[in-house]
């Protein structure tokens, strides 16, 4: 055990620095409640970190992110702790490296030679380059089909009973769809709950929009600075570099949290965001989770890759490069930097990322899931708390639904 951390001063201990843990303690610090947050990293933000790098370009060190929702209620909670601006739509076109066509292009990342890809997510212009003289009656079967509709997903293509729709479904799915996530997860894509292939649409028009939202923004400062501002509260304090499951420990067989060996002093709330197969021990086997390893280069030019973000489906080992000079249209006269992204299993010393969420991990969550909830002053809430796949928005929201339980 390491030294004791006395929290009786606090009204909620709060484990982890992301959107779900900093939301909470902000709504709560309002409300005159003494919050205290720990978190095991050296800064806070959790995966939405980021700073200016040695090409005073601001990167994301845990891969890209852009705020997106149609909540009034979610952009109502950030936007007074930045200064947003509206998404420029052609800062973020994204690129895949022309899956479809089943042309292999010869540049590797490592090199600087100019690539041939499409546009990110699919749409009719990847229908023109794939179907050539039969583009215009696929593309018309597609708006007959779906009426009223810009994009759909994979599962409704297949689910179609058109047999030129399945046919394109099929071929989306093997060229491009399988083989990028079986990479990205590490199993096969039929394994993986639905929800996670259908994050993609495919687009019934030539736009390029991967989401279409009432709210998209991005903070002009980044996402760091929001957190900052949202923490800056005398009733919040905080702890970083600090592994609260030093003085954490769940007592399964009496439902109790335990902190320095002690239960949890009385009018202390508990908020745990971190992985909950981790806060039990592993008592019934891990959760898988995916993480990701960045090579980080710094490339002498204006401008390596067309977009600020481009897929690599079939690619040996990587999934994406991200040059990150893009993502704000950033001023970096003869320098850029990119990120390629490697995907990986989590395990000791990397971060957990993503849950994956097949159905057999899905029941031994809610095994783990029912030990927690068992747990007075305790909740469990977030990505890897709730293992499920949250964009910046629901996080945010599942924050909001704490807070109204709790008032």
């Amino acid at each position: 055990m390491n030294n004791l951390l006395d929290i009786t001063p606090y009204n909620f201990v709060i484990i982890g620095c992301g959107f779900v843990g900093s939301v909470i303690a902000r709504k709560m610090a309002e409300r005159g409640k003494k919050c205290l947050i720990i978190e095991r990293r050296p800064h806070i933000a959790g995966n939405m970190f980021d700073e200016v790098d040695e090409n005073s370009i601001l990167v994301q060190r845990y891969g890209p992110h852009t705020f997106h929702t149609d909540s009034e209620e979610v952009w109502d909670c950030l936007k007074d702790f930045g200064d947003w601006r509206i998404r420029d739509h052609l800062d973020h076109v994204e690129f895949s490296s022309d899956p479809l066509s089943g042309r292999v292009y010869h540049n590797h990342p490592f090199q600087d030679a100019p690539i041939e890809p499409v546009v990110y997510p699919f749409n009719f212009s990847v229908i023109d380059t794939l179907y050539g003289d039969k583009a215009r009656e696929l593309k018309e079967t597609l708006l007959t089909h779906f009426p009223c509709r810009d994009r759909v997903t994979i599962t409704e293509l297949f689910n179609s009973h058109n047999k030129d729709i399945i046919a394109f479904a099929e071929l989306l799915f093997e060229l491009d769809f399988r083989p990028y996530t079986s990479k990205q997860w590490g199993v096969d894509p039929e394994t993986l709950d639905i929800s996670v292939i259908n994050r993609v649409p495919i687009l019934l028009n030539y736009g390029t929009e991967l989401v279409k939202v009432t709210y998209q923004r991005v903070p002009k400062e980044g996402f760091t600075k929001v957190f900052e501002r949202m923490l800056y509260h005398p009733h919040i304090d905080m702890l970083l570099h600090t592994d609260a499951l030093d003085h954490l420990r769940i007592d399964n067989a009496a439902a109790t949290a335990l902190w320095d060996g002690k239960p949890l002093p009385k009018g202390v709330t508990l908020v745990y965001t971190g992985a909950i197969d981790e806060l039990l021990n592993y008592k019934l086997g891990k959760l898988p989770y995916r993480s990701l390893r960045f090579d980080w280069q710094t490339k002498y030019m204006e401008s390596y890759q067309p977009g600020f973000l481009v897929a690599y489906p079939k690619a040996e080992g990587y999934t994406r490069i991200v040059e990150y000079k893009k993502l704000l249209s950033q001023y970096a006269p003869g320098v850029t930097t990119i990120a390629i992204e490697y995907p990986l299993q989590a395990g000791e010393g990397q971060e957990p990322y993503y849950p994956i969420l097949t159905a057999d991990n899905k029941k031994l969550y809610e095994q783990y899931r029912k030990i927690v909830d068992a747990v007075p002053q305790m909740i469990a809430a977030g990505r890897l708390a709730d293992y499920k796949y949250y964009d910046m928005d629901l996080a945010i929201e599942r924050a909001l639904e704490v807070v109204k339980a709790m008032t």
